[in-house]
């Protein structure tokens, strides 16, 4: 018999909104769940005039009784390279996602590690340590001051070293580490266990959807190869406040119903927590 999923708590669940957006909220809305908005994260929208979609969608998860966050930037954001004009774009754009952030009215902003491990030098994860605690102090006082967290989230990382390093030698409350449970099966041998251990007390927020060990597939929780139900037990079992975004798209719904969450009542029938 197969093991149930374990439960989890709805005010710690996130569906994220991004290209299916109107599904995507409506979700949120039917199981009165929060929302994690990348929809603000690639540079095209980046560069363009994007402060009306923003005030929009600012009206429309004011309207959700869960956590709001927000994805940051991510493409080519090197923030430790030795390159000063390279950081400076990093810097701009980190500014740029925490003002978006804050006019969503979220709580966090994710930010990816940028950890490359295919760079097979001695003097990398150095060069690495060292840039990051350049950069991240100034960042980590402005999130302070906006009521911001940061969360560093694995994406290449083969091991959650470099990231551990980082928000240790910070020390901050303001800078706390994502797991993305996917890219942790695509990318590194590192068993989901170590790296929960290693993550300890800076884990507060988890990226999750399936996939089959190869390709960051996004699959529907239950429908890759992805050992779900033993990293929710994990989680479970460290017995912190984490959040979880669902990172399945068009197959929200069914990610949801997998957690153990049902549909609220229609929003007639439902008594409102906000005032």
């Amino acid at each position: 018999m197969t093991e149930p999923s374990p439960t989890l708590s709805r005010e710690l669940v996130l569906v994220v909104v991004d290209d299916h957006a109107d599904y995507e909220l409506r979700c949120a809305r039917a199981f009165g769940v929060g929302a994690e908005v990348q929809l603000f994260a690639m540079p095209a929208v980046l560069e363009s005039d994007f402060a009306s979609a923003v005030k929009r969608m600012s009206k429309r998860v004011a309207q959700l009784e869960g956590t709001i966050g927000c994805h940051g930037a991510f493409m080519d954001t090197i923030h430790y390279s030795p390159d000063l004009r390279v950081r400076e774009v990093a810097r701009a754009r980190y500014l740029q996602s925490m003002g978006i952030a804050q006019a969503l009215g979220a709580q966090y902003v994710v930010f990816h590690s940028q950890y490359n491990p295919l760079v097979k030098s001695a003097a990398y994860p150095q060069i690495y340590q060292d840039g990051s605690l350049q950069f991240w102090p100034e960042l980590v006082e402005q999130a302070a001051n906006r009521g911001l967290t940061l969360y560093l989230e694995n994406m290449f990382d083969d091991s959650p070293k470099a990231l551990c390093r980082v928000v240790d030698a910070i020390a901050s409350p303001h800078l706390r580490l994502c797991l993305d449970v996917s890219h942790c099966r695509i990318h590194s041998h590192v068993d989901i266990a170590d790296w929960i251990a290693a993550y300890g007390a800076h884990l507060g927020h988890v990226h999750l959807n399936d996939c089959h060990g190869v390709m960051d597939d996004h699959l529907a929780l239950g429908e890759g190869s992805t050992d779900i139900r033993r990293a929710l037990k994990l989680l479970n079992q460290t017995r912190l406040p984490i959040t979880l975004a669902v990172e399945t798209h068009r197959k929200i719904a069914a990610s949801l119903h997998y957690l153990g969450l049902k549909r609220l009542a229609a929003p007639a029938q439902r008594k409102s927590r906000r005032k």
